[in-house]
């Protein structure tokens, strides 16, 4: 039976507590020296997971793109990251791109802007895709023809 009850919040200097379906009740939990310790569990049977073994990162690409009038693949480097499970996309430190398949426009693609705060912060926060490892998707991005931008990639395996 999975486990369906939320943690309690550890609260005045007591450790965190975990729902055990086995007595119905919530436990305090610790590990060695008796500090607090939280297991994690698979969401769909309450089995435990050993943290080793979970996903995790495992490569990491970064890179930049310089995009013009003409779609372009957003990757960090000369090809995709094999087996690549996320792509973020940074805006541009100015002017605005526009993504979608390998035929976006500016009338079709989905625009992201670019352009700074006073403090040097990016106006929009980055675009994260996430893939399907076993199926390597292509997105591309194009500008408005007016000039060419530089767009910072990574790509996480």
């Amino acid at each position: 039976m999975p486990n369906d009850k939320d943690l309690k919040k550890a609260t005045n200097g007591y450790p965190a507590q975990n729902y055990n379906p086995n007595t119905g009740n919530y436990e305090e939990t610790y590990g060695v020296n008796n500090t607090a310790l939280i297991t994690m569990a698979n969401p769909g049977d309450g089995s435990p997971i050993d943290p080793r073994s979970a996903p995790g990162l495992k490569g990491l690409a970064t890179g930049s793109v310089t995009v013009g009038s003409s779609p372009v693949e957003l990757r960090a480097g000369t090809a995709q990251l094999s087996g690549r499970r996320q792509m973020i996309v940074y805006p541009p430190d100015s002017g605005t791109i526009y993504w979608g398949n390998a035929n976006v426009t500016i009338d079709n693609g989905a625009p992201l802007v670019g352009g700074k705060t006073a403090d040097g912060a990016n106006i929009n926060d980055p675009i994260i895709f996430d893939f399907d490892p076993s199926y390597p998707y292509s997105v591309y991005a194009i500008t408005d023809g007016s000039s060419s931008v530089s767009v910072r990639v990574a790509e996480i395996v």
